[in-house]
C-alpha cells in the first residue's frame, strides 16, 4: 500500500487559505516573502536535527515520540519569531488553539483512517476474491497503543507546524493557492528525501498525501485537521501491518503470492486516485464556503 502520508489580491478571495486578514502582498514583495519562508525551512530543518538528540537518551519504544515532541515545542518559538516579523499573530497562521480544535482534529483522524480504508478496500476489490486477506496479529499488546497514539500525533505535530502553518499561509498570501501548495508539496518531499526515504515512496505516496494534507489546512483554516489527517493516516498503516516477518499492528495484511505483482502495480494509482478525490472534496469545502468565513 502506498500511502506514507488567496488571491493575489485580497485576503477575502476565493483562493485565501488559513485565517488572514492582513493586506495582498504586491508583486515586488513576493521574492521577500518566499525568502522568509525559505529562512524558516532551514530553522525548522536545524531544529528538528537538534530534537533528534534527546531521543537518543531515551528508551528505544519512545524515541521517535521524544523526537516529535521535542521539535514540536522547539519549533514554537521558531513560530513566535517568523509571526512578530511579519506583525501578525498566531491566529493568522491557523495556530490558535480554541475550542473547535479538538473536534476538527478528531475529524481529521477518522477521515484519515476512513481514506487509508477505502483505499485497502479497493485494492481487495480489484485484485479479486481472496487475493486481500486480513489476519488479527496474535502478538499486539493493547498496551502499546498508547505509545503509538502519543508517537504518531507528536511527529504529525513537528512535520504540520514546519509546513502547513506559516510557511503555507505565507506562500498563498504572496502567491496564490496552488504555486504555494506546489512548492510546500516539494519542499516537503524533499525534507523526506533528506531522512532517507526512497523516491518511489515520497512520489507516489509522500507528495500525493503533503497536498491533501495542505488543501485540509487550507479548508479548515488551521492546523487541526491537518494534524488530525496526518495522524489518521500513519495510525490506519500502523493498524494494518504489511510486514509478516515482524508485524506490529493489529492486524497482517495478506496477499496471495499469484496476486502480489498486480497488487504492486496497481496499488499507487489506487492510493494516488484516492487522496486526489480527498483532496478536491477540501477544496471544494473552501470554494463553497462564504467568503466572510475564510478568513
Amino acid at each position: 500500500m502506498m500511502i506514507s502520508s488567496r488571491s493575489e489580491k485580497h485576503p477575502s478571495s476565493a483562493e485565501s487559505s488559513l485565517t488572514t486578514d492582513d493586506k495582498a502582498t504586491t508583486q515586488n514583495q513576493r521574492l521577500p516573502a518566499l525568502g522568509r519562508v525559505f529562512l524558516f525551512w532551514m530553522g525548522y530543518l536545524a531544529i528538528i536535527a537538534l530534537g533528534a538528540q534527546p531521543k537518543l537518551m531515551a528508551p528505544e519504544q519512545w524515541q521517535q515520540m521524544t523526537w516529535g515532541l521535542v521539535s514540536s515545542l522547539l519549533l514554537l518559538p521558531l513560530v513566535l519569531l517568523f509571526v512578530r516579523w511579519e506583525k501578525i499573530s498566531f491566529r493568522h497562521i491557523g495556530m490558535k488553539f480554541n475550542a473547535g480544535s479538538l473536534l476538527r482534529g478528531l475529524v481529521g483522524t477518522l477521515i484519515g483512517i476512513t481514506i487509508f480504508g477505502v483505499i485497502l478496500l479497493l485494492i481487495a476489490l480489484a485484485a479479486g476474491a481472496g487475493a486481500v486477506q486480513f489476519e488479527l496479529n496474535t502478538g499486539w499488546q493493547l498496551g502499546a497503543v498508547g505509545g503509538i497514539l502519543a508517537t504518531t500525533f507528536a511527529l504529525s505535530c513537528m512535520e504540520e507546524i514546519g509546513f502547513r502553518g506559516y510557511s503555507l499561509c505565507m506562500m498563498v498570501n504572496s502567491l496564490g493557492l496552488w504555486p504555494a501548495q506546489i512548492i510546500v508539496v516539494i519542499a516537503f518531499g524533499l525534507c523526506h528525501i533528506a531522512f532517507g526515504w526512497g523516491w518511489n515512496a515520497v512520489l507516489m505516496g509522500v507528495i500525493p498525501a503533503a497536498l491533501l494534507f495542505g488543501m485540509g489546512a487550507t479548508a479548515s483554516r488551521g492546523l487541526a485537521m491537518p494534524i488530525g489527517l496526518h495522524a489518521g493516516v500513519n495510525l490506519a498503516q500502523w493498524a494494518i501491518s504489511e510486514d509478516r516477518a515482524n508485524p506490529d499492528g493489529i492486524w497482517m495484511l495478506i496477499i496471495s503470492e499469484e496476486a502480489q505483482s498486480y497488487v504492486a502495480a496497481i496499488s499507487p494509482f489506487i492510493n494516488i486516485g484516492v487522496i486526489l478525490l480527498a483532496t478536491g472534496a477540501f477544496w471544494y469545502w473552501h470554494k463553497t464556503r462564504p467568503v466572510e468565513q475564510r478568513n
